[in-house]
């Protein structure tokens, strides 16, 4: 009885003695989990910064493009306003040249 005893005393020891090596086993395949998990998370936040940063760049360059497109349409537009006025400005004083023609012939008739 002692001897059935002592074998079962030792199997149950070797068991135990297993389920803690299986017990360390699973602990260091859980911390090794838990980096893994740490590590992939750091990436995905690291590339949804570089998404983010990626949008708001082509968000930005489409927005300067656009800006560009409506100063060039303004150029154009104060461009074709500047002409206009300078013909406008030739005209007024060409009239003025002509009206002060016409009055200094209307004296010298009147003179003569």
């Amino acid at each position: 009885s002692s001897g059935i005893n002592a074998e079962y005393i030792g199997g149950v020891e070797l068991r135990i003695q297993k389920l803690g090596q299986e017990t360390t086993s699973r602990d260091h395949t859980i911390r090794s989990l838990s980096e893994t998990i740490e590590n992939n998370d750091s990436v995905i936040n690291k590339l949804i910064r570089e998404k983010y940063i990626k949008e708001t760049v082509s968000k930005a360059t489409e927005n300067l493009h656009d800006t560009n497109e409506k100063v060039d349409h303004f150029n154009n537009v104060n461009h074709k306003l500047t002409s206009t006025l300078d013909e406008l400005e030739g005209c007024v004083e060409k009239e003025k040249k002509e009206k002060t023609y016409r009055l200094r012939t209307r004296r010298k008739k009147r003179e003569d």
